[in-house]
């Protein structure tokens, strides 16, 4: 794939040290809903989250507070009613925590759509059955949720991602042989599992170094993509605004 510039990117090479977290929003397979043995009330509408003055697309918003909320109303059950239950949801001492990591996405996907703008309508279908195909038994839900063009836009957020990672990968990511065998030494070989299960699979380097690879270079690309992320939150704004009219500052 030939190199493209991105001067709005200002990614800096970056050796990657030790594991970090995968970044939460990305192209894996999608994860079935929480569903609840009682019928869960529906998501709570009407909050925007600003994120450098412009609002976070609420398909995006909406998408991402579903799998809490699920959560909320089904560790409470039928304690409390639903007005309660979006009172503690969007409590100030816990939303401004349940919202910092959309708003580091956040800044991902705009510069995903900044650098990708134009996407291939056969690429894009041919990613869509990607997709729709990883989504499993998931997918009734999602798409029932989304509605057909919101599922349509969500597929095109989602490869924008993709290519966004690539760069990182292309630009950011540095993965030595010495330190994949290192991993292996420090993660494999020192932690043997007993000899029947090491007679159940093949521990040897060989077998295992593409796969210790690609599992560096995905937690290299999150580095990177984390140190970006933090070098544009000095210059950016997130508010949560409520229907109420409340505002509550998250970034």
């Amino acid at each position: 794939m030939a190199k493209t510039t991105t001067p709005s990117l200002a990614i800096k090479v970056i050796a990657t040290k030790g594991l970090m977290l995968l970044l939460l929003v990305s192209c894996a397979k999608q994860q079935p809903i929480l569903k609840p043995l009682w019928e869960t009330p529906p998501l709570p509408q009407g909050a925007v989250l600003f994120v450098g003055g412009t609002p976070v697309d609420e398909d995006v918003l909406n998408n991402f507070l579903t799998r809490p909320w699920s959560t909320l109303c089904a560790e409470q059950e039928f304690g409390l009613s639903v007005a309660q239950l979006e009172e503690m949801f969007f409590a100030e001492d816990g939303v401004v925590e349940l919202m910092q990591p959309l708003v580091r996405t956040e800044l991902l996907l705009r510069e995903a759509a900044d650098q990708f703008g134009d996407i291939n309508e056969n690429e894009l279908d041919n990613f869509q059955r990607e997709m729709e195909a990883n989504a499993g038994p998931a997918l009734e839900d999602l798409t029932n949720r989304y509605g057909a063009d919101g599922w349509r836009a969500h597929a095109v957020r989602q490869l924008q991602m993709r290519k966004l990672h690539e760069v990182f990968r292309e630009y950011a990511v540095v993965v030595s042989d010495k330190e994949v065998h290192d991993y292996y030494s420090d993660h494999v070989m020192a932690d043997l599992p007993s000899a029947i299960e090491r007679e159940q699979q093949n521990l040897s380097y060989e077998y295992l170094e593409p796969l210790l690879r690609q599992k560096l270079e995905k937690d290299a690309i999150t580095a990177a993509e984390e140190k970006w992320i933090d070098e544009h939150l000095f210059e950016t704004s997130a508010v949560l605004k409520l229907r109420d009219g409340q505002e509550v500052i998250i970034y």
